[in-house]
């Protein structure tokens, strides 16, 4: 009788402590799924950014190049010809060849055409680049002119451009971060995809394809 009782009450024990077992595993599923979805929804929150500035938006395309710094006149790589056409020169290296030329003119007419939409509410810009060789000596004649390259762009074009090539719009081709310092004008990885190596040459045909 008492080793049937004995027997009773280690069922009861072991029963009881079997359900204690069972809820504690719970319980810490239960928290480890929270967490889970908790660090999941932190970085989201820091992967999409809803607070993001705007790129900066100017008046007239003069206005945008003398801001943005790249060409001045002061070193005659910019001339403005009209509120809608401009002439640029990047330099380029003397010792630079035929290709890697041609690459920089078409980068730069790229880069201009692209930051035009993007800074501006202009519809269509002419761009005429003529590479302007970096030399010390004032009797070297800098512009290449045998290089030069000139085409209308429009907006609808840059659009379509810049959702082929890198599957975005236009404003979210600048805007990057460094450090906890958001900048909204800066270049990012999007614009580098269109101005790039890999898609440089079928970019610049179609932008200035008539």
């Amino acid at each position: 009788m008492k080793i049937n009782s004995l027997y009773s009450y280690f069922l009861i024990f072991s029963l009881l402590f079997s359900v204690g077992t069972l809820s504690s595993c719970a319980s810490s599923e239960t928290t480890t799924e929270e967490t889970t979805e908790d660090i999941s929804k932190e970085i989201t929150e820091e992967t999409v950014n809803t607070d993001q500035e705007a790129p900066t938006k100017f008046t007239n395309l003069d206005e945008m190049i003398i801001d943005l710094g790249d060409y001045t006149t002061d070193n005659n790589t910019y001339e403005k010809v009209s509120d809608t056409q401009i002439r640029i020169s990047p330099p380029v290296s003397a010792s630079a060849d035929e290709a890697q030329i041609e690459d920089v003119v078409k980068a730069s007419m790229i880069s201009i055409a692209l930051r035009t939409f993007i800074h501006t509410d202009l519809a269509e810009v002419t761009i005429k680049v003529i590479p302007q060789k970096a030399s010390m000596n004032p009797e070297d004649e800098k512009m290449m002119k045998k290089y030069t390259q000139e085409a209308t762009i429009t907006r609808q074009k840059t659009e379509e451009v810049a959702k082929k090539f890198a599957g975005t719009d236009l404003n979210s081709l600048v805007g990057n971060k460094i450090g906890e310092l958001f900048r909204p004008d800066m270049p990012n990885d999007n614009l580098e995809k269109l101005r790039g190596t890999q898609n440089l040459n079928a970019v610049f045909s179609a932008l200035t394809e008539k």
